[in-house]
């Protein structure tokens, strides 16, 4: 039975999410090395619209969440009565403490004083109201605060005739600071709690005071001064820059021209190549940067970028075994995992060939570009552009889904160049070095 609800939830989650990508994949960025039962990790990641969520399980953390709650639950259950016990004992006793007259006053709401008994609480507390109450129906005495002296006194001995005999001013630095005698009285504690607070008087400043005035700056090192990486550039001649133009035109054509031969593409109207005797001259700059300009349009109509904004690779381009069915053929694509019902855009411009349902595809849309290349997209949600529509980069063509015979949702998505499928990684591959130095590199690594 609980196997059978095991499986019911995960194909309902297979369903109805996109596929994870699991700790032990190839795809994943790291794979874990813990081998024992307690210690052993797996994790799972998603793509969301808020970015990528990576999901870990490992049993020892669910047994010290639940040891936790467990333990903290136990502890509760057997100190509850205790502590309520206790709380019904204490809160009467404060009560009848608090309530209770002085000793030569008459009980005005009825409640008497706390009678001594062998309770420790209670024998303490009614400690507590008899020096509270002796404190309070004492005659308080002048507090003596701390005041600031011009001069001190010529004789000591008039301070101490005109002020309580407990008390004793002394001067330091000007300032009265009462001292106490060896023999305190019994209310010491009224006279200090009647001091508590009272903070010493502070003469007041008629001229406000000057801010410091800033620092001035400190004499930087000859060898830095002056340093403009701009204004002092190194020194190009005229004939060196000629020749560093011609290089970079030339470099970016010929990555351009490797690409094409690389991935065996026929092109429509190649562009002639450039005599390599020819040297640099001014004369030739013109001509130089129209025939970087030709395989630059070709290089924008090889389909190098990722269909999804967010991705990864789920199932490789290459042989493998289908999970429904257990048949191992040869994949054709690679399968993308992305956001929830995520927007895909044509890899380049070209005209769709074919939108509609197409067998185990489910929803498919497949788009002719130029050099005999087409791009195919299966397993959609819904469909947003109609046969024969010209497309660009920015046209949506619909959303990532889960039909036809698919095991969860994503995107399928193959390249075909002369009817014949190439990996798609390839592409991606270039596409990311090209985005990444934003133009053509030096040297492209397939």
């Amino acid at each position: 039975m609980i196997f059978a609800f095991r499986a019911f939830i995960r194909r309902f989650l297979q369903e109805l999410l996109p596929p994870s990508l699991a700790h032990n994949a190839p795809n994943m960025r790291f794979a874990t090395t813990e081998k024992t039962w307690l210690a052993s990790e797996s994790r799972y990641l998603f793509f969301t619209e808020n970015g990528p969520v990576e999901v870990g399980f490992r049993p020892h953390h669910t047994l010290k969440i639940v040891g936790g709650l467990t333990a903290g639950l136990l502890i509760a259950i057997y100190t509850a009565p205790f502590i309520y016990g206790q709380t019904t004992q204490i809160i009467p006793t404060v009560i009848q403490a608090l309530s209770s007259p002085g000793p030569n006053q008459q009980p005005e709401t009825g409640i008497e004083p706390v009678p001594a008994s062998n309770n420790l609480h209670t024998d303490k507390l009614a400690a507590l109201q008899e020096l509270a109450l002796q404190a309070i129906t004492e005659e308080p005495v002048p507090a003596i605060s701390r005041v600031m002296a011009p001069e001190p006194p010529a004789d000591a001995a008039d301070i101490s005739a005109s002020e309580p005999a407990f008390v004793r001013p002394q001067m330091i630095a000007g300032e009265a600071v009462t001292s106490l005698p060896e023999e305190q009285p019994e209310n010491y504690v009224t006279v200090m709690a009647t001091q508590i607070g009272r903070a010493p008087v502070i003469p007041a400043i008629d001229e406000p005071i000057a801010p410091l005035p800033r620092p001035k700056p400190e004499p930087m090192d000859p060898e830095f001064v002056g340093l403009d990486s701009l204004a002092e550039a190194p020194f190009l001649d005229e004939r060196t820059k000629l020749h560093r133009l011609f290089a970079d035109y030339l470099s970016q054509a010929r990555q351009i021209e490797t690409i094409a031969d690389r991935f065996d593409i026929r092109l429509d109207s190649r562009p002639k190549s450039w005599p390599e005797t020819a040297e640099p001259e001014a004369g030739l700059v013109a001509n130089l940067f129209l025939h970087r300009d030709r395989w630059m349009k070709i290089l924008n109509q090889i389909p190098l970028r990722s269909p999804l904004r967010y991705y990864y690779i789920t199932s490789p381009y290459g042989m493998r075994t289908n999970k429904k069915t257990g048949v191992t053929r040869f994949h054709h694509g690679v399968d993308l995992a992305s956001t929830w019902n995520a927007e895909l855009r044509p890899s380049a411009s070209g005209i769709v060939s074919f939108a509609g349902r197409n067998g185990s595809f489910g929803n498919v849309v497949r788009v002719r570009h130029a050099h005999n290349i087409e791009t195919v997209y299966a397993h959609l949600s819904s469909i947003n552009v109609a046969t024969g529509d010209f497309v660009t980069e920015d046209i949506v063509l619909g959303k990532v889904g889960n039909t036809g015979r698919s095991d969860g949702m994503h995107l399928h998505y193959e390249i075909l160049i002369n009817d014949k499928s190439i990996n798609p990684a390839l592409f991606f591959k270039i596409g990311h070095q090209l985005s990444n130095t934003g133009g053509i590199p030096r040297e492209i690594r397939f």
